[in-house]
C-alpha cells in the first residue's frame, strides 16, 4: 500500500512521539475482523493480538536512517522500518510530553481533555470527563492485560496518564535511562505468580543442602527467605499497591542499628551455632548471616547502604561455601555480589539526581 501519507511496508516513528514510553498490552495471537455489530475485542483471548506502543522523547524524524538521514544513527529503528509501515506526515498535538501522550491514549486535542503542559510547569493532573475514554481503559475492557513502562518522570503515575493500567512502572528520581526500562518490561515478562512457590520450594532446597553442610546459620537466614517469599505470595494475591519508600543514605540511627544487629547478632549466633550444633565454622557462619540480617534491615528502609552490608556478607560467604564444597551456591552468590555492586551505583545515582533536582 503506498500514498503520500504511507508508503511500502516499513515503521513506526515520525519525530512527533515524545518520551520513552512502552505500554504493553498483553495478549496471544491475531483476531479476525470483527462483524459491524461485534462488540469490540469480541473472540477468544487467544484471538487477540499483542499491541506494544513505544514512544521516543525529543526524536527528530530528519535524524533517523529511515526518513532519509545520512548517518547511521538509528539501524535498530532503520531495520524495522523495512519491514513495516511508515507514515511520512505525523504530526503531535504539543510538542509537550504529558499533552501529548494524552491526546495519543485519548484521540482528542489538549483543548479538550485539558493538558496543556506538563505538571512540573504547572499543568493538570488527567482526570476522566463525561464520555472520554483511554486506550487503556478500552482495550482493559475488551480482556487484555494492561501495563505502562515509562522513563521520564513528565509521565509518572501521579499525573494520571496510567489511568486504565494494570500496570504502571516509572522511574524513582526524574528520569531513569532506557536500558533500566526496558528491564523493568522484561521483567514483567516473567512476572508470573508462580515464580513465588517454585522461587520457595528452590529456597527449601537450600535450607536441606546448608543445614546439611552444617551452616545451620546461613541455613536459618534461608528460612527467613521462605517466610518472605510467602509474604511475598500472599502481598500479590491481596493486589495491595502502596508507594515505595523513598531511597536515602543511612543515618545515625539506621548504622547503630547496624552496628547491633551485626554484633549483637554474631554473638548471639556464634554462642547458639558453638553449644547447640557441631558446626566447625560458627564464627564465620555466624558473621555472614549477620551482616546479611544488618543488609536486609537496611533493604526493608530503602537505605543505599544495604548493598554495602549485602556484600560484606556476600565476601564471607563465598569462601565459606566454596570451603564447604558446595560450588553452585559460592557461583550464586558471587554473581549476587556482582548484582549488588550494581545495586549499590544506580541507588546512589537516584539519590544524587533526586538532590539536584530538589536544589
Amino acid at each position: 500500500m503506498t500514498s503520500d501519507l504511507a508508503r511500502r511496508p516499513r515503521s513506526l516513528a515520525p519525530g512527533g512521539m515524545l518520551v520513552a514510553l512502552i505500554a504493553c498490552v498483553v495478549a496471544c495471537g491475531r483476531e479476525p475482523e470483527p462483524a459491524r455489530d461485534q462488540p469490540l475485542g469480541a473472540g477468544t483471548l487467544l484471538e487477540r493480538p499483542n499491541i506494544v506502543f513505544v514512544t521516543i522523547d525529543t526524536l527528530r524524524a530528519d535524524h533517523l536512517g529511515c526518513y532519509g538521514y545520512f548517518r547511521p544513527t538509528t539501524p535498530n529503528i532503520d531495520a524495522l522500518a523495512s519491514e513495516s509501515l511508515v507514515f511520512d506526515q505525523a504530526y503531535a498535538t504539543m510538542a509537550t510530553t504529558l499533552p501529548s501522550h494524552t491526546s495519543m491514549f485519548t484521540g482528542r486535542y489538549p483543548l479538550e481533555h485539558g493538558i496543556e503542559m506538563n505538571i512540573q510547569a504547572g499543568g493538570n493532573t488527567f482526570g476522566w470527563k463525561p464520555g472520554m475514554l483511554s486506550f487503556a481503559e478500552v482495550v482493559k475492557d475488551a480482556g487484555y492485560t494492561t501495563g505502562g513502562f515509562v522513563s521520564a518522570a513528565a509521565l509518572k503515575k501521579e499525573t494520571g496518564i496510567n489511568k486504565g493500567f494494570d500496570t504502571w512502572s516509572d522511574p524513582v528520581g526524574p528520569e531513569r535511562r532506557a536500558g533500566d526500562t526496558l528491564a523493568e518490561v522484561l521483567l514483567a515478562k516473567v512476572n508470573n505468580i508462580w515464580l513465588y512457590p517454585t522461587g520457595i520450594a528452590a529456597t527449601i532446597l537450600s535450607v536441606m543442602v546448608l543445614f546439611d553442610a552444617q551452616l545451620f546459620a546461613e541455613s536459618l537466614l534461608n528460612v527467613y527467605y521462605v517466610i518472605m517469599s510467602i509474604y511475598g505470595w500472599w502481598f500479590w494475591l491481596k493486589k495491595k499497591n502502596k508507594a515505595p519508600l523513598k531511597i536515602t543514605f543511612a543515618d545515625r540511627f539506621d548504622w547503630m542499628v547496624v552496628g547491633l544487629i551485626s554484633v549483637g547478632g554474631w554473638l548471639i549466633l556464634f554462642a547458639t551455632l558453638k553449644t547447640f550444633t557441631p558446626s566447625t565454622v560458627p564464627a564465620w557462619d555466624a558473621w555472614v548471616s549477620a551482616t546479611a540480617w544488618a543488609g536486609m534491615w537496611l533493604l526493608a528502609r530503602r537505605k543505599v547502604e544495604n548493598w554495602i552490608l549485602l556484600n560484606v556478607s556476600n565476601a564471607f560467604a563465598i569462601p565459606l561455601l566454596y570451603q564447604k564444597e558446595l560450588y553452585v551456591f559460592a557461583l550464586l552468590t558471587l554473581f549476587l555480589f556482582i548484582v549488588a555492586c550494581f545495586g549499590y551505583v544506580g541507588w546512589v545515582r537516584i539519590v544524587t539526581k533526586e538532590t539536584d533536582e530538589a536544589y
